[in-house]
């Protein structure tokens, strides 16, 4: 873990891939860095990085201490204009898991991805409409 968060941006994007995988196995490591974890998505990192992070956060829950940090930073990277299609998809499966708890997200959330909508790739379009249907409901 300690590359992974290594301001050297090559050793953390290759951390990033065996990291990815550690957590697939082991996800309850992830529990001692959540909170590096959550806020390296607002760095300046690597996005590698990012996507190993949302990525797992997107079948895994963020203890409460760091939820709004979490929901706040991936409304960062769902509307960064500039942000790879990966993580802008994986971002809104984390928020859009959110929603489910907190329903006043669904507003926001539903706003957020109608605007991204005419910028967005066939696969982030798919999420993004399957997500849309849902909240429509």
């Amino acid at each position: 873990m300690e590359l992974f968060f290594c301001p050297k941006t090559l050793l953390a994007q290759r951390a990033a891939f065996a990291v990815s995988h550690i957590l697939e196995e082991s996800p309850q490591l992830a529990g001692k860095y959540e909170y590096q974890l959550v806020n390296l998505l607002n760095k300046s990192v690597h996005d590698a990085n990012k996507r190993c992070i949302v990525k797992f956060y997107m079948t895994h829950e963020v203890s409460e201490v760091n939820t709004s940090l979490m929901i706040d930073n991936c409304f960062k990277l769902l509307m960064d204009p500039k942000g790879a299609i990966a993580i802008k998809a994986s971002a809104m499966s984390v928020l859009f898991n959110f929603s489910k708890i907190y329903p006043d997200l669904q507003i926001e959330l539903k706003a957020v991805i109608e605007s991204q909508l005419k910028n967005g790739s066939t696969g982030f379009l798919n999420r993004a409409n399957k997500i849309l249907n849902y909240l429509n409901k």
